[in-house]
Order: C-alpha cells, then sequence, then structure tokens
C-alpha cells in the first residue's frame, strides 16, 4: 500500500534522473507540456442519451470527448444504417449528420468500434454502443458468446460480429459488434425474434463476407430472447476446389495423385476403389491401388476437399512406371505407450497383410486388430495389462501385393501414469455428438459412449470440456459455408462453462 511518503521519494528519485538526464544531454530532454498521452478519450456527453427514448427523427446526434479525437469514418457506425448519413469530426467531438430522417419506432445503435481514438492514437479497444429509440421503448434483446479461431482453439479479439434478419443477408445487419480480448461478444437492443449470426476477419467495412479470409457461421437461426451462449468458430473461407498438381504411377498398378490441398479420401472412392490411402508423408497427396495395370489409362474423379467444394475431374496415367520391390515399412520405430484413452496406430507405407502375434516375456498373449486404412491397423491390448508391463507386437511374413515381403517387432509398455475416470450425460439437441477433453498443452481425448452417456479413462489435472454435433457423421467438426447457391451452417461446438478437474484413482460425474 502506498502512502504519501512513499509516493514523494519515488518522484524525487525519478525527478533528479530526469535532471541529470536533461543536463547531460538537453537536446535529448522531455517534450514540453506534461506526461505523454497514454490514455484513450472519455466520453463526456452524448446527444441523444444512451436509453433515450421517444427521440426526435431530426435529431443531430453528436458525441463529445474530454481530448481531441482523430478523424477516422470506419471507427463510427449506426445501425440500422441511415441513408444519406456521414461523421463530421470536430476537435473533442463528432455529428453523425443525417440528411434523411430517422425512421419511427426503431432502436438505434450508435457503435464507437475497438479503433476509436485520440490524435495521439490511443485506442478505446473495445466496442463502445450508444442505443436510443424513436419510439416509447427500446428492443431490449441481446445475443452473446465467444469467438474461437478453428485451427488453435484459441479465443479471438476484434474479430466483427454481425446480426441479421435472415441467413441470405438481403439487408443490412441489424447490429453489429467487435470481440473483446477474451474472445468474448455482446450484441444489445436487438429485436424479439429470429436472427442469423456471422463473424469474420477481413471482411471489410462493407461486410463483404465473400472476400473475409476467415469467417464463422452460426449452426441455425437463433430465437430471442435467449440466455444461450453461442460459439462462434472461424475457418478459412475456402470455396475453391482442389486442384490436381501432378500424376504418376509408383508401379504399375497404383496411381498417385498430387494436390492442392486435404482432400476427403472417400470423394474419389467411387471410381478407384476402396483401396485408397494418403501418402503419410505426404497428406495432400492420394495413392490408389488398382487391380489392373494402369499406366496410359484415364480415370474421371469427383474430388472434394474438407469444405466440401468439389470438382470433377479427368487424370490420364502416364505410362512411365517404377518397379515396386520393397517390403511395406512401418512409418516410426520407437517405444509406445499404451494408454487407456488412445488406441496404437501402425502406419505403413503402403498396403500390407501380416500374421501378427504378440508376447509378454515370450508368452503369446490375445490381441485384437482394427484396419482403418489400407495402409494404417490400430491394435487393440487387453485392458488387464498391468502398468509398466511391456508387450512386443511381431508382425511375421508383413508382405505387400507384390510379394514383397519381411518381418519386424514393435515394443510397446503400459503407462505407469495413475488416472482417473469421467462420465459426461445430459447431452441435449444433438444427435449424434462427439465429446472431447482438451488438456491444457492442447491436446484432446475423446470420450467414449453415445446418445447421452460418454466416458474416459484419463490423466489426472485439469481440462476443458467440448463438444461437437456432428450431423454428417464425418467425426470432426465442418465449418459453414458462405457462397452464392451453396450456404451451409456449421456444425454446433460447445464448451461447458467449468474446467473439469480430475482426480487420479477417482471418477468424476459431470452433467451438461
Amino acid at each position: 500500500m502506498f502512502n504519501g511518503k512513499g509516493v514523494v521519494i519515488k518522484y524525487l528519485a525519478l525527478t533528479t534522473i530526469s535532471l541529470i538526464i536533461f543536463v547531460g544531454c538537453a537536446k535529448r530532454g522531455a517534450p514540453p507540456g506534461g506526461p505523454e498521452d497514454k490514455s484513450p478519450p472519455q466520453i463526456l456527453s452524448t446527444i441523444p442519451a444512451d436509453g433515450d427514448t421517444l427521440v426526435p427523427l431530426d435529431t443531430k446526434i453528436k458525441v463529445s470527448f474530454d481530448e481531441p479525437i482523430k478523424s477516422n469514418e470506419n471507427s463510427v457506425m449506426i445501425y440500422p444504417p441511415i441513408e444519406n448519413s456521414f461523421v463530421r469530426f470536430r476537435k473533442n467531438y463528432f455529428e453523425l449528420q443525417h440528411k434523411t430522417p430517422l425512421k419511427k419506432n426503431t432502436t438505434y445503435s450508435l457503435i464507437l468500434t475497438p479503433i476509436f481514438s485520440d490524435r495521439h492514437g490511443n485506442r478505446i479497444g473495445k466496442t463502445i454502443e450508444i442505443a436510443f429509440s424513436t419510439g416509447n421503448k427500446m428492443d431490449t434483446s441481446r445475443v452473446g458468446g465467444y469467438v474461437l479461431d478453428g485451427e488453435t482453439f484459441s479465443t479471438a479479439d476484434g474479430v466483427v460480429v454481425a446480426a441479421y434478419s435472415d441467413s441470405a443477408m438481403s439487408s443490412p445487419p441489424l447490429k453489429i459488434t467487435f470481440s473483446a480480448e477474451d474472445g468474448s461478444f455482446i450484441i444489445r437492443n436487438l429485436p424479439d425474434g429470429k436472427i442469423w449470426l456471422f463473424a469474420g476477419i477481413g471482411a471489410g467495412n462493407e461486410l463483404n463476407w465473400r472476400k473475409a479470409e476467415k469467417i464463422a457461421i452460426s449452426d441455425g437461426a437463433i430465437s430471442l430472447p435467449t440466455k444461450e451462449k453461442k460459439f462462434l468458430v472461424l475457418a478459412a473461407n475456402d470455396s475453391t476446389p482442389p486442384k490436381i498438381i501432378s500424376t504418376s504411377a509408383p508401379d504399375s498398378f497404383t496411381i498417385r495423385i498430387k494436390l492442392s490441398e486435404r482432400t476427403i479420401i472417400d470423394s474419389v472412392c467411387a471410381t478407384l476403389g476402396k483401396n485408397i490411402w494418403l501418402d503419410p508423408a505426404d497428406s495432400t497427396s492420394i495413392l490408389a491401388r488398382q487391380k489392373d495395370i494402369v499406366q496410359g489409362k484415364s480415370f474421371t474423379l469427383k474430388i472434394c476437399d474438407f469444405a466440401y467444394n468439389c470438382t470433377t475431374k479427368t487424370i490420364t496415367v502416364p505410362e512411365d512406371a517404377g518397379n515396386d520391390t520393397l517390403p511395406p515399412k512401418p512409418l516410426f520405430r520407437k517405444k509406445e505407450t499404451i494408454l487407456p484413452f488412445e488406441t496404437p496406430k501402425l502406419v505403413f507405407s503402403e498396403p500390407f497383410h501380416s500374421k501378427i502375434f504378440a508376447e509378454i516375456d515370450g508368452k503369446i498373449i490375445e490381441i485384437d486388430t482394427n484396419r482403418t486404412a489400407p495402409n494404417t491397423m490400430e491394435i487393440l491390448f487387453p485392458s488387464d495389462l498391468s502398468a509398466g508391463e511391456k508387450v512386443l507386437v511381431i508382425l511375421d511374413s508383413l508382405c505387400d501385393d507384390f510379394g514383397n515381403c519381411t518381418s519386424d517387432t514393435i515394443s510397446f509398455t503400459k503407462s505407469k501414469e495413475k488416472f482417473g475416470d469421467i462420465l459426461v450425460s445430459g447431452i441435449s439437441k444433438c444427435q449424434n455428438p462427439l465429446i472431447f477433453l482438451r488438456t491444457m498443452n492442447g491436446k484432446n481425448i475423446r470420450l467414449g459412449g453415445e446418445k447421452n452417456k460418454f466416458s474416459a479413462t484419463v490423466p489426472g489435472g485439469k481440462y476443458t470440456l467440448w463438444q461437437i454435433c456432428d450431423e454428417n457423421g464425418d467425426g470432426r467438426w465442418t465449418a459453414g459455408k458462405f457462397s452464392t447457391g451453396n450456404f451451409k451452417y456449421s456444425e454446433a461446438m460447445k464448451f461447458f462453462e467449468d474446467t473439469v478437474y480430475i482426480r487420479p484413482g477417482w471418477e468424476t460425474e459431470v452433467r451438461w
């Protein structure tokens, strides 16, 4: 706690240092006029006042400040927009002048955006709203939530959020705001009824969502009034289908297609069959093995990216092809840890078949396997393995389709870490929920279960609990899409409000 004496001593010390600097180099002294201004401008008065009703239709809108302000038309907005209006900046105030009268019985929101600043460039750093009505009452509904980045799951600040009266955006937005430093947003003074929310980065002052770098679309219409928090998740505003970069034949029966971006592999199965896999070294390349020689043949493919931008292209496989003389190769050579919430996965360089068994201290044990792709296999270990127990997985007669064979042994060890259980129930309003725990370092753990009961055994600690409503059943979150003739809502994503703490050796129950 500071007292008067402490403040004086601190001030004298600083003053002494300032004098020494001043005497030693007079030209480098602080500029006259007092300390540097680092504070944003403060509102002194507004016409109309915030919350005023029965405002005359010809009212001149004016906001006064405690210091000179910077002229920047992009820092002041009004919703709904007023025709033939403009902002005139003066020294310590601005006026929003309009030749067209205000509309009757309408709630207006004058918005100062976070970039509004004084003449020294000190920004207000948040959205300030001044609302008034030309009728005898204000619209009082509101909607709020958070804006998140879909890649990092971090909150996104300074993102414009707009509420529209229809999903086609046939009219200007009812209201806008900007997300705060913690990603939160709130739009006030909305009329009751249905609205649609959009958020974006790079949409410009005219809110051209088609040119936005990233866009978030709500998971459906929102009925006001509501207390439910909405999560708007930003994703790349991708409206371009994948491009084929090259086509080659690693061998006489295999096609390799290099694409401009990651692609939904199932989209090409109709033409190339099910013996298809991603190149483990390049996730933008697809390989497909055929029953017949592929050189010189043409194939017509439907190709879709993960934003469901699709195109149909015809490829012709080159005549030249290599010869496959190498056996399948596991793409890791390290000791793997068996965890109760993860299924170990073996990824090979190409499709394979093998005799597989496991042993502990020379004794054969039962294991199950699950083929998730022609070159990928999950290993399902017994649940009663002891902590620290070592399992050898032996791949005998590991061969590809051309008779190139080898053998291999891979070591797995049951983790000694202590775990706790979590049980989640109360999931509603979702036909196909996916439930996840997110660790403090950003790793996601999917819970097992279905419909209304989900569980997992995980290390003790703090977690964020979140869910996806996987409507299309592809096992991941799908972003919304805004393009002419192809509008799609985002799949719903929700977060449990409280941090979940899981205690080792205990069961934690969460009802959503």
